[in-house]
């Protein structure tokens, strides 16, 4: 078995070689990019099988955790990664027939495998400072990103995105201080056994400095009162970055935020504070995405939502103090959010302008229109596609633990997401004719994601058993017990007994 490293590897070479090699071999170089996504792809589905049953465990230098860097490949962090690969593989896909969309094609060559790497890192990371440097390489590329194509408010755009993720870098790092401060160890787990396993530990001031690291991921999630700062680099940079930011992006931050709520947050009051922040991003977003015109932003509005949704999930999920799948759902919602939000975005970029305003033109694209209500219909969750058995066992969950009064918010929220969503759509119904001349590469790079949905959609079962399997805690008991063996980790226990 290939070692999954080799997944983070190869784009990052190959984003470090593009100055080299796209001006001489431009057209193989495109291709070279497709077998390195497709090959990352049957790797982690060669590997899915092992990793179900025993997480693979990788010490960057064989040096042993809880110093050494460690990355862990487990069920969850491997369908992530999966997930980002096939997305990244229909974005060069969309690339190859829109060379004209960006002003220098190869730093978009060289700083999206970058991304890519940095994005996989950082959901298979068990280092909390690994967090902050994938993630700190995540917004320096979608800085750069958002400026190869330049509009009337790009600059301010970013700007104002500059502004708002340096307040979250800010916060983070002095969250990872006090948590070294507090536990002398930078590794996930092993701060998660510190937590679980010493009696007289301070769990106020841990989660503390926990809930400055959520808000500092707060502001790269697009989350209420942070959202005000992105919003303009959805509405006034390219629709391909759209389908970057909310589709990838935002999706792991995500995915990384649910992991520290999960592992780390045990307090009652912090728990509440991360439901009251979720439900005022849904309510904020789902209002505003309602009420606006500029589809693109109205879009990331809609992603900001599902941000929302899912932080309020897990966290009721773990007041509840009882076993249930919400954890698990959830983790599958972000992958049909993920694949539905990037489809919307590729296709409303064949109806939109520069200014996000529908264009007046014929033949823009029957076959983007389709994909657009599939993705619509997917996301709000309409049977039989699979973002309705989710969100059915979601609200069925919620009810079983007695919190009602969430999944009406569930209920309300999609019907205001659809409302506004299929108004959208018919306007690119009424304003474009029937005739369709997209390119053959736009339309594969819409039918991908397409397959995927509609396989979830034929076979629920297989979307039940996988997000049943799929627990962060479960892979961090195994993983303790892993390192436990380590004679390092066994000394600084040791020491830490001997000061108690």
């Amino acid at each position: 078995m290939i070692n999954p490293v080799i997944t983070i590897i190869l784009p990052l070479l190959l984003g470090f070689l593009s100055p080299l090699l796209y001006k001489h071999i431009k057209i193989y170089f495109k291709i070279l990019m497709i077998s390195v996504f497709t090959f990352n792809i049957l790797e982690l589905i060669i590997i899915i099988p092992t990793v179900s049953s025993l997480p693979l465990q990788i010490y960057m230098g064989n040096i042993p955790a809880p110093f050494g860097i460690m990355l862990t490949f487990g069920l969850t962090g491997t369908i992530i990664a999966l997930m980002v690969n096939f997305i990244a593989l229909c974005i060069v896909f969309f690339k190859l027939n829109r060379n004209k969309d960006c002003d220098n094609e190869m730093v978009f060559y060289t700083v999206f495998p970058i991304l890519i790497a940095a994005l996989i890192s950082l959901a298979n990371t068990q280092d909390i400072f690994n967090i902050f440097v994938f993630l700190e390489i995540v917004t320096i590329s979608v800085y750069i990103l958002a400026g190869l194509k330049k509009y009337k408010k790009t600059d301010l755009s970013v700007i104002k995105f500059i502004t708002g993720t340096s307040i979250g870098a800010l916060l983070m790092l002095t969250g990872i201080a006090a948590l070294y401060a507090l536990t002398g160890s930078l590794n996930i787990i092993h701060i998660h056994s510190i937590l679980t396993g010493y009696a007289y530990f301070n769990t106020y001031l841990f989660n503390i400095a926990v809930f400055i690291i959520l808000t500092g991921l707060m502001v790269e999630a697009y989350m209420f009162p942070f959202n005000i700062f992105v919003t303009d680099i959805y509405a006034h940079t390219q629709t391909i970055n759209g389908a970057i930011y909310s589709g990838l992006v935002q999706s792991i931050v995500v995915f990384v935020m649910i992991k520290l709520i999960k592992l780390f947050i045990i307090n009652p009051m912090f728990l509440n504070i991360m439901i009251v922040i979720g439900i005022v991003t849904i309510i904020f977003s789902q209002f505003s995405a309602f009420t606006e015109k500029n589809i693109r932003r109205m879009l990331g509005f809609s992603s900001f939502a599902q941000s929302g949704l899912l932080i309020t999930i897990v966290a009721l999920s773990l007041k509840s103090g009882v076993h249930n799948e919400l954890f698990s759902l959830a983790i599958m919602m972000i992958i049909i959010h993920a694949i539905s939000k990037f489809t919307m975005f590729l296709a409303a970029d064949r109806f939109i302008d520069e200014n996000g305003n529908i264009i007046n033109k014929k033949k823009a694209g029957q076959v983007s229109f389709f994909a657009f209500i599939i993705a619509t219909l997917t996301l709000v969750g309409i049977p039989p596609f699979p973002g309705f058995y989710i969100k059915f066992r979601i609200i069925s969950e919620l009810l079983r633990i007695n919190y009602p009064w969430m999944a009406v918010i569930i209920v309300i929220s999609a019907f205001l997401e659809i409302i506004y969503l299929l108004k959208t759509a018919r306007k690119f119904f009424v304003k474009n004719s029937t005739d369709s001349n997209e390119p053959l590469i736009s339309i594969l790079a819409a039918i991908l994601p397409l397959l995927i949905i509609f396989l979830f959609s034929v076979n629920p079962a297989y979307l039940y058993r996988s997000s049943s399997e799929m627990d962060f805690k479960e892979e961090t008991e195994i993983s303790i017990q892993e390192i436990n063996e380590t004679s390092i980790l066994n000394e600084h226990i040791e020491e830490n007994n001997i000061e108690e």
